[in-house]
């Protein structure tokens, strides 16, 4: 077993990247969001409710990609590159059949999904225009997540690296170009950034499926091994990938009507949210990175058979990880007022911006415990139902239901139904850290 020095070295060296990844996909969002933000409080929460159905669309392919992993992970410590092969067809064929659902009601039904999400006439006009037209970067991103995942779960993890690099590049100059109408193009507003994200979705799964399919040449090879997946190895993907891609479009729902509820408090209050979660979302960049490394080294040493590193190893990481993140989280605070200035928001939006955000700092180590188990070990590990139970319970049950005892019964300023709807961050921690001391989360998939 690895000396700690050693350990916590090797595990840097593996989650830097994909943390470095996770810092240009945060960039490309905060580009986007802080381009929109010169527009004003409707544009800003319009885009990012509008954005709340793609973040169910990426959530439950994440989701998907998430039962793989514990798949390709323990067959990666196995070395059964027929068992990887094998499995990433499955979930990319999956992949592409929910795109299509997604990409069919965003198009079709815009309007109709943004009424669901606010009473705001404005937002729902803005918001609407906006989703249609981003509909279309669906199953590009599809295609991408699927690939990314597979490649990191081998770790290799620059090609997904070097996609996102170059979706931000497009990303950044199209807004520019298309939001403000520079070099003689048409000033779009919040639909300049809509085909600004679509066309940098479509160059990066154009970089990373070509390299990755060129890095990896048996996904080309034997072609009849796609024919021969035993039902065997159908049943036991459904029984782990199903209950994680519920998981994970029930836990993405359940923030949706959190967004809803705080919506409906009043614009200013989801203008606010919007920029609390880019503050998030800069401060969480390494958690990411360390969650899905995590996945990977919990993963290789259950296909390996080394059942016992892998208790050891989780145990380290659950002091480590919500330590580091905690660090960057509260550092964060002495630089939430420069970071508001790059948003044209009104006084009000910037003061509860800055309230939030402070209590969003005190739950980021329990959010990072959180994460780093559910996305990372015990997913990996095969512990699915429990995951299952865990995450999507303390949401419904804690986050959900408390805000709206608190902003739709009670009508209770906007700081305290969030304090209230984040508490389901602690339910959720007690939960996890119950069953880690229990040591019973490990199945073996693969052996």
């Amino acid at each position: 077993m690895e000396s700690k020095k050693v350990f916590y070295s090797n595990f840097i060296k593996l989650a830097l990247p994909m943390a470095l990844q996770s810092a240009i996909t945060t960039f490309v969002s905060l580009v986007d969001n802080v381009m929109v933000g010169q527009l004003g409080d409707v544009p800003i929460a319009a885009v990012g409710l509008a954005n709340k159905i793609f973040f169910i669309y990426t959530v439950t392919v994440f989701g998907m990609c998430g039962g793989t992993s514990a798949f390709v992970t323990q067959y990666f410590g196995k070395k059964d590159f027929k068992g990887i092969k094998q499995t990433v067809f499955i979930n990319m064929m999956l992949s592409v059949i929910v795109s299509i659902i997604f990409f069919t009601m965003a198009f079709m039904f815009p309007e109709g999904i943004m009424k669901l999400l606010s009473e705001d006439t404005e937002v729902i006009r803005v918001g609407a225009e906006y989703l249609k037209i981003t509909s279309f970067c669906y199953i590009f991103t599809g295609i991408t997540v699927v690939c990314s995942y597979c490649l990191k779960n081998m770790e290799h993890p620059k090609i997904p690296l070097f996609g996102s690099m170059i979706s931000i590049a497009v990303n950044a100059t199209l807004n520019y170009v298309l939001i403000f109408g520079k070099f003689g193009a048409p000033a779009l507003g919040s639909n300049g950034a809509a085909y600004a994200t679509v066309t940098a979705r479509f160059f990066e799964v154009t970089f990373v499926l070509f390299f990755a399919l060129k890095r990896f040449s048996f996904f080309t090879k034997n072609l009849e091994e796609y024919r021969e997946i035993p039902k065997s190895l159908f049943k036991t993907y459904f029984k782990n990938a199903i209950p994680v891609t519920c998981n994970e479009m029930l836990w993405s729902v359940g923030t949706t009507v959190i967004a809803a509820i705080y919506a409906r408090v009043s614009t200013q209050a989801i203008a606010a949210v919007n920029i609390v979660n880019i503050l998030f979302d800069v401060s969480s960049i390494f958690l990411y990175g360390a969650s899905h490394a995590a996945g990977i080294v919990i993963g290789k040493e259950i296909g390996k058979k080394e059942y016992e590193k892998a208790y050891v190893y989780t145990d380290r990481l659950s002091r480590f990880v919500p330590l580091v993140s905690g660090i960057f989280g509260f550092l964060l605070i002495a630089l939430c007022p420069q970071f508001l200035n790059l948003f044209k928001v009104s006084d009000e939006v910037r003061t509860l911006t800055f309230n939030l955000y402070i209590v969003m700092a005190v739950y980021i180590p329990f959010r990072a415990f959180n994460h780093l188990h559910i996305v990372g070990s015990l997913r990996n590990g095969g512990d699915v139902i429990y995951c299952f139970i865990c995450d999507v319970g303390a949401l419904w049950g804690a986050g959900v239901l408390g805000a709206y005892i608190t902003g739709e019964l009670f009508k209770l300023p906007m700081l305290y139904v969030y304090i209230v709807s984040q508490g389901e961050e602690i339910v959720k921690a007690t939960m996890i850290y119950l069953r880690l001391r229990k040591r019973n989360w490990i199945k073996d998939l693969v052996n």
